[in-house]
């Protein structure tokens, strides 16, 4: 037995058998098939001078190889739960698990790939949620799907996202979602600016995320590599519609914008988001649903690139009729009720807009109606003084008592407009133009006669010689 034992354990690994009617030759052991190792090796036939001889060899590598191929499989719940959490979260290998259950690796691979949860581990440095990303069902992942939409690159199995460095929080809470454990990395990034001739240096953050599982899930949802004409909002069945405004948050956060005019009298507010027709138009539906105007919508360029935008101003006064404050505020609460995650930094804009609607007093617009006068002729008149109008500011916004109103609507209503009080002469002071004052008048004159010329007095209260000539002779000035 010594003997057969020994001759049947030098048949070397590569040795070929010949099969029954058929002179060909295959391996004994052929890498690569699904079947056992036991139906691998009983499937070579061997002739029948031999049949002792295959059944001492079939004996020995059974021996040699452990008996693997009979070690109990764990079937049971518990051991299932243990096995899966063992490589989903501990990160250990289908060889590390097989070892601690005695049994072969290729069983549990077959148990992890059942669960749908295997991935080859590998060098894998880095782990996280793979299948997070598998079903949108919640705002915060419909969210993530919009700004990867807009700032999202996927190529080679990796979700590679870049967001400015004062941005870096919006990445740290994906990778708080996806349960990320590695890092994210901060680097200076050089564009060429053609027109200056001059590198511009920006302050980036990066977050890598390589996947298979869950780039092919992104992947299927919309988010592409060449975005250029491609893109289009998900279907009903990858995003409910109750989650399409948190994506158009992240869709806005990404590539949208909204600025806000330093000029005093106007404060023009611009709203808008920057991508692809299809997507755009599909966002304008969604907008117009709220009972508002549909935003401006127009093409940038040569290239597929569209503007959908929203224009307005923030004083009433210089509001535009085919636009209304209200209306992007109405944007404003559809974007961020009930908001988890978003870019302060343009949600801090958005709120400069919300006190618009809860100021005080009469705006100028309803205070020329009540009062019967034009806006224009309104406003004019409430930035004089001693013309019976008095508005005051709130912020950017100029504002009319209600009582004060009334009072000017009373005295519009019953005088003629030549006797109104803002029709009297504009003379000396009240004369918005006026350079001098009744006190430097006197001055001037009781200078002039006291011997000062003409030159020494224009000098002094810096107006020309012939202002000063007409207040001597009292040309100008004459109430005085």
């Amino acid at each position: 037995m010594g003997h057969l034992v020994a001759l049947a354990g030098s048949i070397p690994v590569e040795a070929t058998f010949p099969y029954r009617g058929n002179s060909t030759s295959k391996p004994l052991c052929s890498a690569g098939r699904a079947e056992t190792k036991e139906q691998d090796f009983r499937r070579h036939k061997f002739p029948e001078p031999l049949p002792a001889l295959r059944e001492v060899a079939f004996f020995v590598m059974i021996v040699v190889r452990g008996f693997k191929m009979y070690r109990r499989v764990p079937n049971s719940q518990d051991e299932i739960d243990d096995i899966v959490h063992r490589h989903t979260h501990e990160h250990e290998t289908a060889s590390a698990i097989s070892r601690q259950y005695n049994c072969a690796r290729e069983s549990i691979v077959k148990l992890l790939k059942k669960q749908g949860v295997y991935r080859p581990i590998g060098t894998r440095k880095y782990f996280f949620n793979e299948h997070y990303f598998a079903e949108i069902d919640t705002a915060r992942k419909a969210y993530w799907l919009g700004l990867f939409y807009a700032d999202g690159n996927v190529h080679n199995h990796t979700l590679d996202i870049s967001l400015e460095r004062k941005d870096r929080y919006i990445l740290e809470s994906l990778a708080s979602d996806v349960e990320y454990d590695g890092d994210i990395v901060n680097y200076k990034r050089e564009t060429h600016i053609m027109e200056q001739e001059k590198l511009s240096t920006s302050h980036m953050s990066r977050l890598c995320l390589c996947s298979k599982k869950l780039t092919e899930d992104l992947i299927d949802k919309g988010v592409l590599s060449n975005k250029m004409y491609r893109v289009q909002m998900p279907s009903a069945s990858k995003l409910p519609k109750h989650l399409i405004r948190h994506f158009v948050r992240g869709l806005f956060d990404g590539d949208g914008y909204i600025s806000i005019g330093k000029n005093r009298s106007t404060k023009a507010v611009v709203w808008g988001i920057v991508g692809q027709e299809k997507l755009l138009k599909s966002v304008r539906q969604e907008i117009s649903k709220l009972d508002i105007r549909a935003p401006n919508f127009f093409q940038k360029g040569e290239d597929n690139c569209w503007d959908l935008r929203y224009a307005t101003s923030i004083t009433s006064r210089y509001r535009k009729e085919n636009t209304r404050l209200d209306d992007l505020l109405t944007i404003r609460e559809w974007l961020y009720e009930d908001a988890c995650i978003y870019f302060e930094r343009k949600r801090k804009k958005f709120d400069i807009l919300a006190p618009a609607l809860e100021l005080s007093g009469l705006s100028i617009d309803e205070a020329a109606e009540i009062i019967g006068i034009g806006k224009s002729t309104l406003a004019q008149l409430s930035n004089r003084e001693k013309m019976g109008i008095s508005s005051y500011k709130e912020g950017p916004f100029l504002r009319f008592d209600k009582k004060e109103v009334e009072r000017i609507a009373k005295i519009v209503s019953t005088t003629t407009s030549k006797k109104r009080p803002w029709h009297e002469p504009r003379t000396g002071e009240n004369n918005s133009s006026a350079r001098l004052t009744e006190k430097k008048v006197r001055e001037i004159r009781k200078k002039y006669k006291s011997g000062d010329n003409i030159m020494q007095l224009a000098s002094q209260y810096d107006v020309g010689t012939s202002s000063i000539w007409r207040v001597v002779s009292y040309e100008t000035w004459k109430h005085i």
